[in-house]
């Protein structure tokens, strides 16, 4: 849910001779959306000012509005703006009890607010953090990779996120390409082959192989995460992403695996918690929908 509001009722709200009468009808009645970051909205009169106090859970961007039925207009509820309001509202609030809200209704209406029936309504959505993960990810290929974990978030937010095997010889042009079982298809001029019974311009070779191998993987994926409730956050994004392995054989050339290489389209999806700072994460990413990996994270969110 993208915020947390209590409504507060009152009956009626009138101007007269410079003088404000405000008579209660109902105190906090409606919690309006999960997570409640707002409690304990109370709602009274000081001299010529409405001050409004409230208890806020952690830090958010708090906002207050208020509607009303005009006497005149019974059948439509309006919207009034509150524009001289100070104290504990705006794009960063502390989080802490008996926070306050003061609104100057005289200094924005004069002698001429008159409405039946108003609500006042606090609203607060989370404020953006900023968190760093240090990630790292392994698939049965068998393959290990690590990196960086970055980016802010409130009720929505951001992030980018690079990781690499740290191992980049693999990514050297290779003469040749092996297939499925390290077999190659070496092409030469036109000839006539019995056993397939036609004219064909390559034939399959098996080389020694050595045992060697070596991989290179690169992923930079970047998306966006939404708080599905603290402390818990989705994530997902998209990017690119290249996996390529090499054969070594005994002559010492090197062979491009083409089963086991990837490269394109990256996609990550998973969930990020936070606990009084301390953030962990876990996911899955693919090359492709073809290779996949399973991501892990660990770090601090500020």
């Amino acid at each position: 849910m993208s915020n947390s509001g209590i409504y507060v009722r009152f009956l009626y709200i009138v101007n007269m001779n410079k003088k404000l009468l405000l008579t209660l009808l109902l105190l906090p009645v409606t919690m309006l959306v999960f997570p409640q970051l707002v409690q304990n909205v109370v709602v009274s009169q000081e001299g010529k000012c409405i001050v409004i106090t409230y208890d806020l859970s952690e830090n958010a961007s708090v906002s207050v509005s208020g509607t009303g039925y005009h006497p005149v207009y019974e059948a439509s509820v309006d919207r009034f703006p509150m524009r001289s309001i100070s104290g504990d509202v705006g794009k960063r609030v502390r989080a802490g009890k008996g926070k306050r809200i003061v609104w100057d209704v005289l200094k924005d209406y004069g002698g001429e607010f008159i409405f039946n029936d108003v609500e006042f309504m606090v609203t607060a959505r989370p404020a953006m953090k900023t968190f760093i993960l240090a990630e790292g990810a392994y698939s049965l290929a068998p393959q290990w990779g690590a990196g960086i974990f970055v980016g802010q978030v409130g009720q929505w937010g951001w992030y980018v996120k690079a990781r690499s095997n740290f191992q980049f010889k693999a990514l050297q042009k290779t003469q040749y390409e092996a297939k499925e079982g390290g077999i190659v298809r070496n092409e030469m001029e036109v000839f006539y082959n019995e056993d397939l019974g036609r004219w064909v311009n390559y034939y399959d070779v098996q080389p020694f192989y050595s045992g060697k191998r070596q991989t290179t993987e690169i992923i930079a994926d970047a998306g966006t995460l939404v708080r599905l409730g603290c402390p818990l956050y989705l994530y997902a994004g998209v990017g690119y992403g290249i996996r390529q392995v090499q054969w070594g054989t005994t002559d010492g050339q090197w062979i491009k695996y083409s089963p086991g290489s990837f490269s394109g389209f990256s996609g990550d999806i998973g969930l990020m918690g936070c606990i009084k700072g301390f953030t962990i994460s876990a996911g899955v990413n693919t090359i492709n929908f073809k290779y996949m990996e399973i991501e892990a994270g660990i770090g601090w969110m500020f």
